[in-house]
């Protein structure tokens, strides 16, 4: 599963500036969109910053600010 920046960020619990930087230098990948935009898989992120909040996973509304717990 592909997921935005934002999304990551929430999964993560990582700030979108500590993304930018790793995925810059290459300690995670991930593969641009037709939009531009910078898409994670779920795999890389449990891969390099471990077991995911899985709240977001599972919510119909993903563009929903209230956080994971």
């Amino acid at each position: 599963m592909l997921h935005t920046i934002q999304e990551a960020m929430k999964l993560t619990g990582v700030s979108r500036r500590t993304l930018y930087n790793h995925s810059d230098t290459g300690r995670v990948s991930y593969s641009v969109g037709q939009d531009g935009r910078r898409y994670f898989e779920t795999a890389e992120l449990e891969r390099v910053y471990g077991k995911l909040t899985t709240c977001l996973l599972y919510t119909s509304d993903a563009a929903d600010d209230t956080p994971c717990v």
